[in-house]
């Protein structure tokens, strides 16, 4: 995850809905976020950073994605956020 200036931008909705279909391609049974209704709000484009929104709570997370499969949780690493 971003350390030290994360640099969030908008995502579109095609941007949205490829970052959404690898979140979940990505999240397994046990991480925090798995059957959770979510929107990704902003990308970072220093990092593989998305922020995103619980729909059931409007709770915002940061999760960094990693790009490959299915991942055991933890993983990929994601926390609640106080941003915003």
């Amino acid at each position: 995850m971003c350390e030290t200036n994360p640099s969030w931008v908008p995502v579109d909705q095609q941007a949205a809905e490829k970052l959404t279909k690898q979140l979940k391609n990505e999240l397994s049974k046990g991480h925090p976020l798995w059957g959770v209704p979510f929107s990704v709000l902003k990308q970072c484009e220093s990092c593989d950073d998305i922020l995103l929104k619980r729909t059931d709570t409007n709770e915002q997370w940061v999760c960094h994605l990693t790009w490959g499969g299915r991942q055991n949780a933890p993983w990929p690493v994601a926390k609640p956020s106080g941003w915003m």
